[in-house]
């Protein structure tokens, strides 16, 4: 029957399976999923005859030129989308990769193991020899291997397979030893998984002190931080009130100095304007008693002499403006020695420097 099947032209034979009918019962759910998995099939066939028509060309605009005779322009355009699409080329090589791995090749098509042992099976002693399932499902219609790897795993199962007949053992309970075997294999597996369970677990607390323990020295490390800026802060201030106090001493001890020499240098020049007029204190006339008090350096630098005849009095004039330069000098020196005070009080600049150049200027000035 089915050489004569084979011998009915392609077109004839699709022609003639589409005009076949079949009464389903929709209700039920057997017939449901028998129609549904043939639509998958027949989807999965399409679109793999139009992937391997696809790949003929270099590139998806060369492909776009030349759309499959079985689709319109629009169905070609959306199968080269789907083809050229970043999930559908990931998933391909994904399967390459997966099928570079497999060793020996399957040559029973898309029949199942389970098939191919019940078309096997002996209506005798109702046993499969598995070796020779093996054997059926690896092997192509001339009885050639489909890989080496292939041969040689049913060299190793048929010369188990006779060793368990020489030993009486029956194909059943080598069902059962493999079925032990399994589940030992199992529960190798699972102890095994377990294992590295508890280890991922006990390595994520480890790491998780870890990280605690980094957090605490980063805390550790940031208060020290804090501790000793503020530690450097309170010695700048510290430093910054001593040189604060350090100015207002030099400050003070130059107004000191300076009060002393301008009295001293005030009662030398009335010394000796006494001395060049021929006067004498008792002579000397204040006209404004409370203001002279007041401000003690007028009764140096201006002593009038004031007596009635007119010839004193122009005497007192002469001496007035005679001792005026010399009041003038006097001005000057006092303004360079306060620029030195204010030199010394300016942040920066050197108190001893400071305190060096004033003391030098009046020991020359003294």
């Amino acid at each position: 029957m089915k050489q004569k099947l084979k011998r009915i032209p392609k077109k004839v034979g699709t022609k003639i399976r589409s005009k076949d009918h079949f009464d389903l019962d929709y209700t039920r759910h057997e017939d449901v999923r028998t129609v549904v998995e043939t639509m998958m099939t027949a989807r999965r066939t399409h679109r793999n005859r139009m992937h391997a028509y696809f790949k003929k060309f270099p590139s998806k605009e060369a492909a776009l030129l030349k759309p499959h005779p079985d689709t319109t322009e629009e169905q070609w355009k959306e199968l080269c989308d789907l083809f050229t699409s970043e999930a559908f080329m990931k998933r391909s090589e994904q399967n390459k990769k997966n099928r570079s791995k497999l060793t020996v090749n399957h040559a029973a098509g898309s029949r199942s193991f389970q098939r191919t042992r019940a078309c096997m099976k002996n209506q005798e002693s109702g046993n499969i020899n598995p070796a020779e399932l093996y054997k059926k499902n690896y092997t192509n219609k001339d009885g050639i291997w489909t890989s080496e790897g292939a041969r040689e795993i049913y060299e190793r199962m048929d010369a188990f397979q006779r060793q368990c007949d020489l030993e009486g053992k029956t194909y059943t309970e080598i069902e059962h030893q493999l079925a032990k075997a399994r589940d030992e294999i199992e529960a190798m597996r699972a102890a095994r998984e377990k294992d590295l369970q508890e280890f991922a677990k006990k390595q994520a607390e480890m790491e998780a002190t870890l990280r605690d323990h980094r957090e605490e020295q980063r805390v550790e490390q940031e208060r020290i931080r804090l501790e000793q800026e503020e530690r450097m802060k309170r010695e700048q201030e510290r430093m910054q009130k001593e040189q604060e106090r350090l100015r207002a001493e030099i400050s003070k001890e130059l107004e000191k100095k300076m009060s002393s020499v301008m009295e001293k240098k005030m009662s030398d020049m009335s010394k000796r304007l006494f001395s060049q007029f021929g006067g004498s204190k008792r002579h000397i006339y204040y006209p404004n008693l409370e203001f002279c008090n007041s401000f003690p350096s007028l009764k140096l630098i201006l002593p009038l002499r004031l007596e009635k005849s007119l010839a004193s009095i122009f005497v007192n004039i002469v001496s007035g403006l005679l001792v005026l330069p010399f009041v003038l000098s006097v001005a000057f020196e006092m303004a360079i020695m306060l620029s030195y005070a204010r030199r010394a009080s300016i942040p920066g600049v050197g108190l001893a420097s400071s305190r060096y150049s004033a003391r030098k200027l009046f020991e020359n000035w003294a």
